[in-house]
């Protein structure tokens, strides 16, 4: 049962079926192998009080893994982006216009500190009342399908 596993795969999976055995309850979990992801769950089952068997069903979930790995890059590189870049930047939610997240640059432009300014709805932000962007401006482009 063990044999196509690493020694340090095999002692882990000799530890979850004693810990399934103890607990009578499933257990999940990921493991990589040879570049290889899997996804495992036991399933016990249980007679008269005691684990007579465990059901074991794994996937292979190293496309799953690949993509999440090239989606963690890219959010490093667009942090990093948004960090670092000499602009102001508000991000801001399409329905209610709230900020929701705001770059250093914009806390340093409109001097207020970024717990201040999220949450807010942009229009209510000194900076910009009385400016072109009203609640009302807003609204009509968000209906209109200009805000993403």
């Amino acid at each position: 049962m063990f044999d196509a596993l690493t020694p340090d795969a095999a002692q882990k999976r000799k530890a979850i079926i004693q810990k399934i055995c103890l607990s009578q309850q499933p257990f999940q979990f990921e493991y990589e192998q040879e570049g290889k992801w899997t996804d495992s769950h036991f399933f016990p089952v249980v007679v008269n009080g005691k684990v007579t068997r465990i059901v074991v069903h794994g996937r292979d979930i190293t496309e799953r893994k690949q993509m999440e790995e090239k989606l963690h890059a890219s959010e490093m590189r667009y942090r990093r982006l948004f960090e670092t870049a000499k602009d102001g930047i508000l991000i801001i939610d399409a329905e209610t216009g709230r900020v929701e997240d705001v770059n250093p640059f914009t806390v340093d432009m409109l001097g207020h500190t970024r717990d201040e300014l999220l949450g807010r709805q942009v229009w209510d932000i000194e900076f910009f009342k009385n400016t072109v962007l009203t609640e009302a401006t807003f609204l009509e482009l968000r209906d209109r399908g200009n805000i993403y």
